[in-house]
């Protein structure tokens, strides 16, 4: 049985998977695009001198919550995802960063560089969430494919870190999670199967993990997802539009037969799927409108967006049924 269990290959190993990592990386800064100056400037000195007072004291994240929610989420970020020193009592008591080797892996960005993505998904996230009239403070999130744990750190700006949780099917990037002291708790995918977790999220998301599942597997996934989420939930993922096939035909024409067939496959079926070496439940994938609204049963589509910057990342809102 196909699974979406099944342990991936490192992600590096494939020459597709490698040659992703170069053309669609669109975000890293370079040299002389350092923004953790702006940390020094003057305009939120007295909060971030107010919060590293805070941390100085103790570890209670209870204690500075509230200095954290009055920084800007550009700034909380910069805090996140730079290796600062001009606060060394926040450095101290927030996540540090992993290897920037270990990034580059999973993500294609090194520290800043993921600024752009988290600045703009996470607070289209909030929003949805709140436009029903409910508290992100309150919600209990569950971040599938969490990685070494960059969103769990962004949303950490909104959601205190008891009600975050983080799934992933490798164990080291867990514990990757837990050296470094990223928020929230860890479950490997069977942890999602236990009965106190049958209802129990207000928020899911799934950023970049559709974009790579066999039909099958994506379709299982969504399934457990389904049980999971609290029937008054948002679920937030990502999916790549037919043209991801084109930019392929563009960029690596070696193989541009193979991208005109899953080009055409995703036309004909609205499923276009390429797998890398080793399991076939992981690869490349593109998923149509027509074919969520003819399989997706169990869900109710709110809408559809994109990240700017990563435009081959197509967000779809969900609502269970």
């Amino acid at each position: 049985m196909i699974s979406w269990k099944t342990r991936l290959p490192p992600a590096l190993r494939n020459p597709l998977r490698r040659f992703l990592v170069r053309v669609m990386e669109t975000s890293n800064l370079r040299a002389g695009n350092d923004f953790s100056w702006l940390l020094r400037e003057s305009y939120w000195r007295a909060d971030l001198q107010a919060l590293d007072e805070a941390c100085a004291r103790g570890s209670d994240e209870a204690a500075w919550r509230p200095l954290i929610e009055r920084l800007p989420l550009e700034i909380f970020l910069l805090l996140l995802f730079t290796r600062q020193t001009e606060w060394p009592n926040i450095a101290r008591r927030f996540p540090s960063l992993p290897a920037a080797g270990l990034q580059e892996t999973y993500t294609s960005k090194v520290n800043q560089g993921h600024l752009a993505t988290l600045a703009w998904f996470v607070p289209a996230v909030v929003q949805r969430y709140q436009a029903g009239g409910r508290r992100i403070e309150e919600a209990m999130a569950l971040d599938i494919g969490c990685g070494w744990g960059r969103f769990l750190r962004a949303f950490w700006r909104y959601i205190p870190g008891s009600q975050l949780y983080g799934m992933d099917i490798s164990p080291d990037i867990l514990k990757s999670c837990d050296e470094c002291g990223v928020p929230g708790r860890r479950l490997l995918p069977g942890g999602l199967a236990t009965p106190e977790m049958r209802r129990r999220f207000s928020l899911i998301y799934a950023y970049s993990v559709f974009t790579h599942l066999a039909e099958a597997t994506h379709l299982e996934l969504l399934a457990r997802l389904r049980e999971v989420v609290t029937d008054d939930g948002l679920v937030a993922l990502t999916i790549r539009p037919r043209a991801f096939w084109d930019l392929l035909q563009v960029q690596w024409p070696q193989r541009a037969a193979t991208w005109a067939e899953l080009d055409k496959t995703h036309q004909s079926s609205g499923y276009g799927f390429t797998g890398h070496a080793g399991p076939t439940t992981y690869g490349e994938a593109s998923i149509d409108r027509s074919y969520i609204e003819r399989s997706w049963k169990d869900w109710q589509v709110e809408g559809f967006g994109f990240v700017p910057g990563e435009a081959y990342q197509i967000v779809v809102w969900l609502r269970p049924r």
